[in-house]
């Protein structure tokens, strides 16, 4: 990337690199953790079946689509 910063979207479309990841130590590169909130996994398991002691399913569970999702990389 250039030194000096893009001056519009269409200048930062063009040099967005999404097969290149940041080092941490990039001045872009933004933690996000505390963004992202907590995780209530009882819930998820709860609308899957699963016994959250077990992890094995208490009933076959109804016929229904969930879609998992994130941002490329992000290992969803």
């Amino acid at each position: 990337m250039p030194d000096k910063p893009p001056i519009d979207i269409w200048e930062v479309d063009k040099l967005l690199q999404f097969d290149q990841p940041l080092s941490e130590d990039d001045p872009k590169y933004v933690h996000t953790e505390a963004g992202r909130g907590d995780i209530n996994f009882e819930r998820i398991y709860k609308t899957l079946c699963v016994d959250s002691k077990t992890f094995t399913f208490k009933s076959i569970p109804e016929k229904k689509y969930i879609l998992f999702c994130g941002h490329r990389g992000c290992g969803t």
